[in-house]
């Protein structure tokens, strides 16, 4: 079905409109309708009709407005114009504006219907203009290759066989920025190329097409707008780009580019735009790698929490000096952690390698993985070390008893967000729930209820800092109860998460 969306600041005229024509007999549906031009603006912008017919003269926007601000964005919707006024100024800017028709009022049923006959003769060809444009980028995203029929039925402004150069913009924002569609239509330094423009779930995209005589200067300054308007709609947003010198069918291989500079600048933290070529200076560790590798070691194998801290602190700080790609630090993190593992095991005899191997705990290689900056690799590294340094500190205090408590409160670290039970985690030290309720408290100096509602709280307090909202810390800590949340939170820490976010904002 074609939709169709009707705007006037008369509730009547409205629903004579949605009466005086049969909208079923030429395929339509009204989409939905408003009585002011801002409204009527938001309501176009969320259903994306096909087909707009407005009255001219509307509080909080006009109709020639609307027309003109939708233009920009969604040049093939038809729009028919009605007023009640036969103005000559009025006719003529609607005219420049591509207005399908303009109806004076009284409307009748005669004149609406020519008015969409001729709207639904246009939408054939537009309809058909639009979706091949799309299959077009698929194509050439995808496979590298796009049908010539489909290239020229798109109307591109330069042939297929031309193409020679090819940049891609995308940025982590995954939704539609009206402003960039505006720009992309309008930049008169575009139109001598094959723009697209596409959000995908995790990003939106801007390729660029250029023939034989571009280089890659001159098609980044051409898009130098697009980079402005996201960088100034979204605080914090991360940005790649790739060029290639080269024929259609190395475009999957720069849109790949382009996403790998976009990751880059995301792990890095940098929401400056990244060049794909920039990543070729990330292929090196920092020189006094080694000697991190030990400093990290040792402060391990001496159980000095602050020592692996700021070993851990430095060796991070040094990549990002050194503009470190991620796949290299994340192989040096799994390297230290592995290290680390086997000191323990050389330490302990194996006994506390089971913590590590039992299969409850995610392994390594896929907790460093998911990291995708700088700070979820330094805390998922720290967290590693300290769990395997507090072991073999149990272990050589002594018993097997402190081990097994050692082994809950990992499990705790690890399953907070889960609805833990005392007898979910005394069957995990082996143990009845009262001597181990016993045992827990001896070893721990606190209660396992107690101690879990500490391991929550100091994650909510992290979450509230990196900036998620109050309800979503409530869940992902594992508290249902949003209000019950912030009543442990304020008894914590002696003030409201809400004051807290402000507190640590500023």
């Amino acid at each position: 079905m074609v939709k169709a969306v009707i705007l006037d600041d008369e509730y009547l005229v409205i629903d004579a409109m949605k009466a005086l024509v049969d909208w079923e007999k030429y395929g339509i549906t009204i989409a939905g309708t408003a009585m002011d031009g801002i409204s009527g603006f938001d309501l176009i912008v969320k259903e994306r009709p096909q087909i707009v017919l407005t009255d001219i003269r509307m509080p909080g926007m006009d109709g020639l407005s609307i027309i003109e601000k939708v233009k920009c964005i969604y040049p093939g919707i038809q729009f028919i114009l009605f007023s009640g006024y036969t103005d000559f100024e009025y006719a003529k800017k609607a005219i420049v504006l591509g207005v399908l028709d303009y109806i004076v009022k009284p409307v009748t049923a005669a004149k609406v219907e020519e008015a969409l006959r001729k709207a639904l003769g246009n939408l054939g060809l537009l309809k058909s203009s639009e979706e091949t444009r799309e299959l077009v980028k698929e194509e050439l995203i995808r496979a590298g290759e796009a049908a010539k029929e489909n290239w020229d039925a798109a109307g591109m402004p330069i042939s297929i066989e031309d193409i020679r150069g090819c940049m891609i913009l995308v940025c982590s924002v995954p939704v539609q920025n009206l402003r960039i569609r505006e720009f992309l239509n309008h930049s008169t330094g575009l139109k001598k190329y094959g723009v697209f423009y596409s959000v995908y779930p995790q990003m939106q995209m801007v390729m660029c097409l250029a023939a034989v005589n571009s280089h890659k200067e001159e098609l980044q300054k051409s898009l130098e707008g697009v980079l402005r308007i996201w960088q100034q709609d979204y605080e914090e947003a991360y940005i790649g780009f790739s060029y290639a010198a080269a024929v259609q069918t190395k475009i999957p291989e720069v849109f790949a580019q382009a996403k790998q500079a976009m990751a880059y600048g995301q792990f890095l933290g940098n929401t400056q735009p990244v060049d794909y070529q920039m990543l070729r200076q990330s292929k090196r560790l920092p020189d006094n790698i080694q000697k991190c590798e030990r400093a990290i070691l040792e402060a391990v194998r001496v159980n000095r929490t602050e020592e692996i801290e700021e070993s851990v602190s430095d060796f991070i700080m040094e990549c990002r000096d050194k503009n470190t790609g991620p796949e290299l630090v994340k192989h040096f993190v799994l390297e230290t952690i592995y290290s680390a593992l086997g000191l323990m095991k050389e330490q302990t005899g194996g006994m506390g390698e089971g913590i590590f191997t039992d299969g409850e705990e995610t392994p390594a290689h896929v907790e460093v993985g998911r990291c995708t900056n700088y700070p979820e690799l330094r805390s998922c590294f720290f967290q590693k070390l300290c769990d395997i340094s507090r072991t073999m500190e149990n272990v050589r205090a002594g018993g097997r008893k402190r081990l097994e408590i050692q082994e809950v409160q990992n499990y705790i670290h690890s399953h907070y967000r889960d609805d833990l039970t005392l007898f979910d985690l005394s069957e995990k030290a082996r143990m009845t729930p009262a001597y181990f309720s016993s045992v827990f408290r001896q070893e721990v100096g606190t209660t396992y209820i107690k101690y879990l509602t500490q391991v929550r709280m100091e994650k909510a307090k992290q979450l509230l800092n990196e900036g998620y909202k109050v309800f979503e810390v409530s869940q992902m800590v594992g508290y249902e109860n949003y209000r019950y949340f912030c009543v442990l939170f304020k008894k914590y820490t002696g003030v409201t998460a809400q004051q807290y976010k402000g507190v640590t904002k500023n």
